[in-house]
């Protein structure tokens, strides 16, 4: 567990600010760019409480709070509310979502406002970012069916609702997938193809859109793959107020996974953020790179015993 010291909070805030923030991914920023960000191993964010009589970090239960570590707008644990779906674990300073068997929704919800400013700029400029341990090779979804790992919208998908991105398994890879329109479902797809440095391991996922184009990328301690595009036609779809989850949003297609699909959510999950790169104008891959090296860290001063 990651309680930050005074010293570690002691981080400026947005220009112009003598107010400090709750992680130094933060440090700098005005209020308002980081849409939503979340630490399940910093007590503060995940129970959250007053430090005197905070619980423990323990199994989470539907709807729990996820405190916002930007102290703009909560989210929470989100699990299916139907046939007593089993829920995920705490290990490791996250959620672990092995024993999930029960089809949507799974992960970490964000606010319903997340996407607003985004979707109201001339361009939607933004990333996504989320920390998973990720499957073994043998768990990894391999057929042409999908498992959400990002998502927003609480129906089908991008086929024939508003969803601006979302991150899944299929074929044996990772695909990122940036909605334009749903008429004919057009959409920009940037497909990774793990190797035996991501299998089972803890890995960064991140996708980015601004000027430069668009970006997707896998990392973890043992190696990194990525790919990009050009920035493509933005998004018509009017996607205001979807709240964006870290794993499955949907909640209209119930039932029980197939075996396939409980051996791909066999993940954890421990950290996410969400920024508006037109209020932010930070260089994606640097803020990408400054956080890996800080979670490593912390990584270390646990003895290995936290994101993993």
């Amino acid at each position: 567990m990651t309680d930050y010291s005074i010293s570690t909070l002691a981080v400026p805030g947005g220009t112009g600010s003598a107010s400090l923030v709750r992680d130094p991914l933060l440090s700098g920023l005005d209020a308002g760019a980081m849409r939503f960000a979340f630490d399940l191993d910093f007590s503060w964010c995940y129970p959250g409480g007053p430090l005197a009589s905070r619980p423990a970090q323990t199994d989470p239960v539907r709807e729990q709070v996820v405190y916002d570590l930007c102290e703009r707008s909560d989210g929470a644990y989100t699990n299916a509310d139907y046939f007593e779906a089993p829920t995920a674990a705490y290990a490791g300073g996250g959620f672990d979502f092995g024993a999930t068997d029960i089809r949507n929704p799974w992960g970490v919800r964000g606010p319903a406002d997340a996407w607003n400013p985004i979707h109201a700029a001339d361009n939607a400029y933004f990333m996504v970012c989320a920390y998973f341990k990720m499957p073994t090779q043998a768990k990894w979804k391999p057929s042409g069916g999908f498992v959400h790992m990002f998502s927003s919208q609480t129906a089908n998908g991008y086929y024939t609702q508003p969803e601006p991105l979302s991150f899944a398994q299929i074929d044996g890879q990772i695909r990122a997938t940036r909605q334009r329109n749903t008429v004919g479902a057009a959409r920009d797809s940037l497909s990774l193809t793990p190797t035996s440095a991501h299998y089972d391991k803890l890995c960064q996922l991140s996708y980015w859109r601004n000027a430069d184009g668009q970006g997707f990328r896998m990392k973890s301690a043992d190696g990194t793959v990525s790919t990009t595009m050009p920035v493509g036609d933005e998004n018509v779809e009017d996607y205001t107020g979807l709240a964006p989850v870290w794993g499955d949003a949907r909640t209209a297609v119930n039932g029980a996974y197939s075996s396939e699909d409980a051996l791909a959510t066999d993940v954890r999950l421990y950290r996410g953020f969400m920024e508006d790169l037109n209020a932010s104008g930070r260089d994606p891959e640097t803020v990408l790179d400054a956080d890996w090296t800080r979670v490593q860290a912390r990584i270390a001063a646990s003895g290995g015993t936290i994101f993993v």
